[in-house]
């Protein structure tokens, strides 16, 4: 069985959250909270949000083989967390899909989650810093090298800058060689520029 992209990346970026700690952060943890995550992640792609468990397994196996070595306390083998999964998906309970990166990279740099990159260091404006972490933030989330997308309004709004600043100051991450732009967006074709961080976003 030849597995989707699309929910493969889903799944890559419900195990980036495993590794970030995000299920540290819920008031309540059970054991099968790595297993909600999962659900969360496969929920905010349409092509898996109306498969049945069955058809899901495949990538249940893939997200278990590396989260389940990370967030496993030993209350669930490999089985009983098959079990979980399919009762979580089968039952209809896991709410709020998450499908926009930039929402959740812009939360967990404000909660604390993630540590600022060290490229931060040589901007001065508080917002322009506050851009480049989240862009060093969606570049974990996605898993994916590095790359990321962002319009010039959406970096606009999370440097709390005028739409040309936020566009500016992409440009100048790129200038001083912390992002590449791989690929300019268009508002005719409603696509986000996609960059890549080129520093940092290793180390976390």
């Amino acid at each position: 069985m030849e597995l989707d992209a699309e929910i493969v990346a889903a799944v890559r970026r419900a195990i980036a959250d495993i590794r970030q700690g995000v299920c540290g952060t819920w008031a309540k943890q059970p054991p099968n909270a790595p297993l909600f995550l999962l659900c969360q992640h496969l929920l905010g792609v349409p092509s898996a949000a109306d498969m049945p468990s069955g058809e899901l397994l495949p990538y249940f196996d893939l997200f278990w083989d590396t989260a389940g070595q990370i967030c496993n306390d030993g209350s669930l083998d490999d089985s009983s967390a098959e079990d979980e999964f399919v009762l979580l998906w089968d039952g209809g309970k896991v709410e709020r899909p998450k499908a926009n990166s930039l929402r959740l990279a812009v939360y967990r740099v404000d909660n604390g989650l993630s540590s600022e990159p060290a490229a931060a260091a040589a901007y001065r404006d508080p917002g322009k810093r506050r851009l480049l972490h989240v862009c060093a933030e969606l570049a974990r989330i996605r898993a994916d090298g590095g790359r990321f997308f962002i319009s010039g309004d959406a970096a606009a709004a999370v440097s709390g800058s005028k739409p040309r600043a936020g566009a500016l100051a992409m440009k100048r991450f790129c200038n001083d060689g912390v992002l590449r732009l791989l690929y300019k967006g268009s508002l005719a074709a409603h696509k986000a520029s996609e960059y890549m961080y080129l520093e940092d976003h290793k180390e976390k």
